[in-house]
Order: structure tokens, then sequence, then C-alpha cells
């Protein structure tokens, strides 16, 4: 016969393995496109992600994408702009580009300021760490 502890279930455990594995399932049943009502909501958001993607890298004009489309254009507008002298700029171009470069020069004034030099502890655990290795002489006596 069995002993006791060998029919003592775990039930947290198990709860936790029919969780894990009925979304194994689910997961299965949508990379493999099995149809059934709770698949096709997860199948038909990753069809039109998917669509969505061709379209736009294919730049397939539609109510969708142009949006995307136009945003992607201004962003090569402004990089072909920034490479330009600035005497080549109209008024409307120039305040758009100083305004990013604005925006890039204050992050990155920012980010310098964090990284000041080392503090005085900082310092004394080099030296201190410099000191206890003495070198190869110190290894072999």
């Amino acid at each position: 016969m069995f002993k006791p502890s060998t029919l003592d279930i775990d039930y947290e455990q198990f709860e936790t393995d029919l969780v894990s594995y009925a979304a194994g399932a689910f997961n299965l049943a949508c990379n493999i496109t099995w149809f059934t009502s709770q698949t096709m909501p997860t199948i038909l958001a990753k069809a039109s992600r998917e669509a969505m993607a061709v379209a736009l890298e294919a730049a397939i004009a539609t109510a969708d994408t142009m949006p995307h489309l136009v945003g992607r254009a201004h962003n090569s507008a402004m990089a072909v702009a920034g490479q330009l002298d600035s005497d080549a700029l109209d008024e409307e171009l120039a305040t758009m580009l100083g305004a990013a470069a604005s925006a890039a020069a204050t992050a990155a004034s920012a980010s310098e300021s964090t990284s000041e030099a080392p503090t005085e502890a900082e310092e004394e655990e080099e030296e201190e760490e410099e000191e206890s290795f003495g070198g190869l002489g110190d290894l072999f006596g």
C-alpha cells in the first residue's frame, strides 16, 4: 500500500502547474493558428500587427499607415536639414532644428553633470587596492 506522505498533494503547486499548462496550451494553439473562440482574438491581433508592419515597410498609403509614413518622412527631412548649412534653412526649419538641438544639448549637459569627478572616498579606495597588490614579488616571496 501507499504511505500517506506519498499521496499528500501540494495543492498550491498543483494549481500553479495547471495554470502553466493552460498557458502553454494556449500559446501552442495560437502559434499553430488553431481557430477557437479563445484563440481568435489573439490570432487576429497578431495578423493585424504583421499586416501593418508589411504595409509600413512597403510604404502602402492607407488611413492607418499615413500617420506613420508622414512621421518617417518628417524625421528623414529633419535629418537631411540637419546636415545643411544654417544659411540654407528658412526660419521655421531653423527653429525646428534649433529646438531639437537645444533639447539634445540639455540632455548632454545633464549627463555630464551626473558623471563628475570621483569623490575622496572612491580615490582612497582605489589607493588601498593599489597598495594591497604589491606585484608578483608578493606572490612568490
